[in-house]
């Protein structure tokens, strides 16, 4: 529970202890003198009012997400269970008789250097007359990153794993595929020679991927 709504939850208590508070005092010690039976009444009324508004509209707020959830895990659920149904892909092009069953928007990832650490130079040191022995510097190693080299179209068909990209494009057979690595946010696809890392837009995407990819290989 945010700040937020654990805030207005005390106000709807408050709301509903204060009526409750006027009738003990009422019962213990009696109306104060000149107030009016009808005003507390009132003061009743209105107070459970707001508190009620507002408790129906704090739970009618936690309810929407919940069920905003369930309906979107119904729908992917639903997306898992059908066939394998060809697709037209928006940028790959296939090969004559190539069909394509899953097509996510993706990005992939290189790791590049990002520059060198620095290095140490050379010391001469002085061991006796006429001999002088020089420590051979380092380099400076270099310092490796994982960055975004193209944003593109990620396409499983029934003989390739293709990605076409804005900058940069790969394609991998199916019958070289030696491992698929599932990451929270995407894929890696290694072919022996390389490994190529995609994330996807969405865990949506991700995961509907995934689905078809299992269903083409198996």
């Amino acid at each position: 529970m945010n700040k937020g709504r654990g805030f207005l939850w005390c106000v709807v208590a408050f709301f509903v202890f204060v009526p409750l508070n006027w009738a003990r005092i009422t019962a213990t010690d009696g109306l104060p003198k000149g107030t009016p039976w009808w005003g507390l009444v009132l003061g009743t009324v209105v107070c459970w009012g707001v508190a009620y508004f507002l408790a129906k509209m704090l739970i009618s707020g936690a309810k929407k997400p919940h069920d905003h959830e369930e309906r979107e895990v119904q729908q992917l659920q639903l997306l898992l269970n059908q066939p394998l149904t060809e697709i037209r892909p928006h940028s790959a092009i296939l090969k004559p008789g190539e069909k394509a069953y899953g097509s996510v928007r993706a990005t992939l990832h290189e790791t590049q250097t990002m520059g060198y650490s620095a290095g140490t130079a050379g010391v001469s040191v002085h061991v006796a007359k006429g001999v002088t022995i020089r420590t051979g510097g380092m380099k400076g190693r270099a310092v490796k990153g994982v960055v975004s080299v193209a944003s593109g179209e990620l396409v499983v068909t029934d003989q390739r794993i293709i990605f076409a990209g804005d900058m940069k494009s790969f394609a991998i057979q199916l019958g070289d595929l030696l491992n698929v690595t599932n990451y929270t946010d995407g894929f890696g696809f290694n072919d022996g020679k390389s490994t190529r890392v995609v994330t996807t837009d969405s865990d949506r995407d991700r995961i509907i991927f995934s689905s078809t990819l299992g269903k083409v290989l198996g």
